[in-house]
């Protein structure tokens, strides 16, 4: 639970958006067009764009090494509010479930099946992309692809490695 505000954290510093430099030189495959300079470049899918999985994951794995001190302490202070919220966390869920409205309801629901929605827009996104001969839609598609793979093996692997109580298996969250 504490590394995904700290990654927050770490993706939103200045320091990284200044240093990183995302691997497009070496995951994906970029063919020049000749003639306009601001005509875009043409993404191939091949093997070095999965080569990237792995290159972009360990540079995710390893960018502690090349945090700057103030990234530390915004690490460190982001680690600290979600502990104290996760120590309160029975207190805070009776405070909402006590307080919470048809509105309130509506938000929770909506925001809870969000993620229903990502796998049809980036397919639909994906096939625009190819269909249409869109570069910037393939690009988009396929970034967002790997982004979205490489978080759900970061979550995954954090609720399994931690714990985490699911919903299904009928055990208490303080097990």
């Amino acid at each position: 639970m504490t590394i995904c505000p700290i990654l927050i954290c770490f993706y939103t510093s200045p320091s990284f958006a200044a240093e990183f430099t995302p691997s497009f030189e070496y995951a994906y495959q970029e063919v020049q067009h000749t003639g306009d300079p601001n005509q875009q470049t043409t993404v191939v899918l091949n093997k070095e764009y999965f080569i990237g999985y792995w290159s972009d994951t360990k540079n995710i794995l390893t960018s502690p090494s090349r945090w700057e001190s103030s990234d530390w302490l915004a690490a460190s202070l982001v680690t600290g509010v979600a502990a104290i919220l996760f120590t309160q966390d029975d207190k805070i869920k009776t405070w909402v479930q006590k307080n919470k409205t048809n509105s309130t309801s509506h938000i929770a629901d909506y925001a809870s099946n969000i993620y229903t929605y990502f796998i049809p827009a980036m397919t639909g996104l994906g096939l625009y992309g190819y269909l249409a001969t869109d570069q910037k839609a393939k690009k988009t598609f396929l970034l967002g692809a790997e982004s979205a793979i490489i978080t759900a093996a970061f979550v995954q692997t954090l609720k399994r490695s931690t714990g985490r109580h699911r919903l299904y298996t009928g055990d208490s969250h303080d097990t």
